[in-house]
């Protein structure tokens, strides 16, 4: 299963497990800690509730607009 997972990943992210020290992943949850470790940040994210604060409609702004 584990020679499998090059075959899953994107073309550019194949090279990423070669990349580790031997032996930092012993399992399947080291890996799944590891993958969100290193690529979570490259993922959009949702907002939260303080993004939504700093929202403020402009006073040219149609409010159709603005809820977009």
């Amino acid at each position: 299963m584990a020679n499998y997972l090059s075959v899953c990943l994107e073309p550019a992210v194949r090279i990423w497990p070669t990349s580790l020290p031997e032996r930092l992943v012993t399992s399947w949850e080291d890996l799944n800690r590891k993958l969100i470790e290193s690529f979570q940040a490259t993922c959009n994210q949702s907002g939260n509730h303080f993004d939504l604060t700093r929202i403020k409609q402009k006073s040219d702004e149609s409010l159709r607009h603005y809820i977009k």
